[in-house]
């Protein structure tokens, strides 16, 4: 038997003797005397214009095309031609890419945590080293003495810390800058290997620096 549709082979059926015609069967709709002829992965057999033919048969496989995922749900229709049955992987330049924008953000996020008060930093750290160039004699102002009465500090000895600190994130960040032109790098790598070797260790050097903080 057939569908009647497609003309899919459906299955066997044994036809029934007449019992008002004894010597003459019975055979429903959709049906043929001949059988169909054996089929392959992927074939099936069906009845056209009264004989049996072998088609295509990819119904429920998927594939991909130019990026995009496909499937097929038609008999007789076969995956486009170019196509593959798994995702190819990204091109080497869009894996590079990547790895560049993860490393910018990586270290945008580190210098995030200190850009948020830049300009109280500043303005602290210029008032500290007037302060200390004016031999810390005089008022030390009040970007270093709220600093100090809080942190239950001399205006020197704040006025001096202030100094270190700000000296020591000015090296960290010189330090975060190398790292991240280090993102060339990966650019230039031979594969894609080699270009994510790169981006984790620019991103664990970069996270070993932003710990000194």
């Amino acid at each position: 038997m057939y569908d009647k549709n497609t003309g899919e082979f459906a299955g066997r059926y044994d036809a029934q003797e007449s019992p008002l015609e004894p010597g003459t069967f019975i055979t429903p709709v959709c049906s043929a005397s001949l059988p169909p002829p054996a089929t392959g992965a992927h074939e099936a057999a069906v009845f056209v214009n009264g004989e049996w033919a072998i088609t295509p048969n990819y119904r429920g496989v998927s594939y991909w095309l130019n990026g995009v995922e496909g499937r097929v749900e038609a008999l007789g229709v076969a995956p486009p031609e170019g196509s593959t049955p798994a995702k190819p992987p990204p091109a080497l330049a869009d894996v590079k890419a990547e790895l560049v924008a993860l490393v910018d953000g990586a270290i945008s996020g580190i210098y995030s945590r200190f850009t948020r008060f830049e300009s109280e930093y500043t303005k602290r750290e210029d008032a500290a080293r007037a302060f200390k160039a004016g031999g810390y004699a005089g008022d030390a102002g009040s970007w270093v003495t709220a600093f100090a009465t809080n942190a239950g500090l001399t205006s020197q000895v704040a006025a001096d810390l202030i100094i270190q600190q700000a000296d020591q994130l000015r090296g960290a960040l010189e330090l975060l800058a190398a790292q991240r032109m280090r993102k060339y790098g990966i650019a230039a790598a031979a594969d894609a290997a080699a270009a994510q070797a790169l981006h984790d260790d620019i991103v664990a050097q970069a996270m070993v620096i932003a710990a000194t903080l």
